[in-house]
């Protein structure tokens, strides 16, 4: 769908207050995150949201993201909820989202997926240390794709958006025989697996990290001396931390940063389903 203007403000609205919500209790519990991606970018392009950006993504290094994995799903209060595989056994995402409840916030492909929250929300992804060696790197990083691959396979039986062609038709009805086969095998196999491959490096002496998630090599990537010590940004109307260097972390990233990309790329990410 695409959003009318007013919709896509209140959405960002509901998102910042997600975003705010985490840092206050983040601060008060001493888990560590940090802004990336759009959001990190947002923050200084434009002290806020990209204009057309709908989602907020943030990092933790292993230590903190798994103080945070393992709170209660209401840690946050009773207006949000902290949705992951940990209490929600039908979780398409090998990460945990924070959601508010009362939204929906629903992409066609996990559209109908039972027992899941499904509110407007915001991305915690972790940071591992990743090998100086590009090869054990490169190894690292396809093994890692891989295995997210299968349990998002596993979980969802629909393509990213609904079909409007033979060829998409062709598409969905390939994905729900990949669900099929894929749920074969157990998630607690598939996700103990992926946790071992990110975390393989962490104990080594290197100073380089990367969200292993994101599909592309060394695009969420940050050296130790560019992520720390954390400092403060201004994002809308709330003070969120970031990267000690965001010059040498969005150049890395984005390139030419402070470039507005063309018209026809200033997009999010559509949802099938959406209320706020």
């Amino acid at each position: 769908m695409i959003y009318k203007p007013e919709e896509l403000i209140e959405l960002q609205k509901k998102e910042c207050q997600i975003l705010g919500e985490i840092d206050t209790f983040c601060r008060a519990n001493k888990i560590e995150y940090f802004v990336i991606g759009g959001t990190a970018l947002g923050a200084v392009r434009h002290g806020g949201f990209i204009p057309w950006d709908d989602d907020i993504d943030i990092g933790m290094t292993r230590e903190n993201y798994e103080k945070f994995v393992a709170l209660p799903a209401n840690a946050l209060g009773e207006r949000y909820i902290i949705a992951s595989r940990k209490n929600e056994k039908n979780c398409p995402f090998p990460y945990p989202k924070v959601r508010l409840k009362g939204t929906e916030f629903w992409n066609f492909c996990h559209y109908g997926i039972k027992n899941i929250s499904t509110g407007v929300y915001v991305d915690v992804f972790p940071f591992d240390k990743i090998p100086k060696d590009q090869e054990l790197y490169a190894e690292q990083f396809k093994k890692v794709q891989k295995l997210c691959k299968i349990y998002t396979l596993k979980k969802q039986r629909n393509i990213g958006l609904p079909p409007h062609s033979i060829k998409s038709h062709l598409k969905q009805k390939l994905m729900v025989i990949l669900w099929y086969l894929w749920k074969l095998i157990p998630d607690k196999f598939v996700l103990n697996k992926l946790n071992q491959e990110m975390t393989k490096y962490n104990n080594t002496e290197s100073d380089e990290y990367s969200c292993l998630m994101f599909p592309k090599m060394y695009t969420e990537y940050a050296n130790e001396q560019t992520l720390f010590p954390l400092r403060e940004y201004s994002f809308e109307n709330i003070r969120v931390m970031g990267p000690r260097d965001m010059d040498t972390y969005l150049t890395n990233h984005y390139g030419n940063y402070m470039e507005l990309p063309p018209e026809n790329q200033r997009v999010g990410h559509q949802p099938y389903k959406f209320k706020v």
